[in-house]
């Protein structure tokens, strides 16, 4: 569980990195593969109701990615 959490933060944090970058693609890497990960999730679940609720906990990092993102954008 620690191990999570700390693979969380350093994700986090190097949005906070690319993000202050010029290039806009660079920024949307780590959501985009953090989306398409809970989309696996999705597709492998059990059953739907399952698979509903992996998609929207695995999402939860996507949206703090996103959120980052369009935080450093409007500075």
């Amino acid at each position: 569980m620690i191990l999570i959490l700390l693979l969380g933060l350093l994700l986090i944090c190097l949005q906070f990195i690319l993000s202050k970058k010029e290039n806009k693609i660079l920024a949307l890497i780590l959501p985009t593969i953090t989306f398409l990960i809970s989309i696996v999730y999705f597709i492998q679940s059990t059953s739907f109701l399952v698979g509903l609720k992996a998609f929207i906990i695995a999402n939860i990092l996507t949206l703090i990615l996103l959120y980052i993102y369009k935080t450093y954008k409007k500075i």
